[in-house]
């Protein structure tokens, strides 16, 4: 079977185009991953050093305005921190609350969940209860939104800030450490 040249040339810049768009895709996919490392990375400097880290489980954040947007990023925290942090509680964390890029910024006290409904001063509350308009901060995984929930309603996590715009929820019992902003 023979093309004509005409065919020929309509085939081969649907082929192009072919080409072009999955490349622009792959490009997009690599871009976005490099986007979610780099704000893990980023996320991660704000937990305190003696916090180990097994892997980030979510990163995600929102942009709005000329330099407003929230973000968070939710840490496993490693079995040996995580116990370390159920068998001293505040104290321990209270110990050990610089973060990791600096030496003299710390977190301020650390409180014990509950926290009150009533409470909209906490931003990871704002993960988690939707605002007038139907927005949260970012997407959450349904799961890890209702695990969230039921820590900051309940006994046995903790949370403390950095400055009125972050704030740091640990959840022992879940070994996870929830690093939420907003500006």
């Amino acid at each position: 079977m023979s093309f004509s040249s005409a065919e020929r040339k309509k085939r081969s810049s649907l082929a192009r185009g072919v080409v072009v768009l999955t490349a622009c895709v792959v490009a997009y996919k690599l871009i976005g991953y490099v986007y979610f490392l780099a704000l893990s990375t980023h996320y991660s400097s704000y937990i305190p050093t003696s916090f180990e880290i097994d892997k980030t489980v979510f990163s995600g954040d929102r942009a709005g305005g000329f330099i407003e947007g929230c973000g968070v990023a939710i840490f496993e925290l490693s079995a040996k921190t995580s116990a370390s942090i159920s068998e001293g509680g505040i104290a321990f964390l209270n110990n050990n609350s610089t973060i990791r890029d600096s030496t003299h910024k710390r977190y301020m006290s650390w409180q014990e969940t509950s926290i009150a409904e009533r409470s909209k001063n906490y931003l990871f509350l704002q993960l988690v209860h939707e605002d007038a308009g139907g927005n949260t901060c970012v997407d959450l995984p349904r799961s890890l939104r209702e695990d969230i929930s039921s820590a900051i309603s309940s006994p046995g996590a903790f949370y403390s800030g950095f400055n009125q715009d972050t704030e740091l929820l640990v959840i022992p019992t879940l070994r996870l450490a929830v690093f939420s902003h907003d500006r």
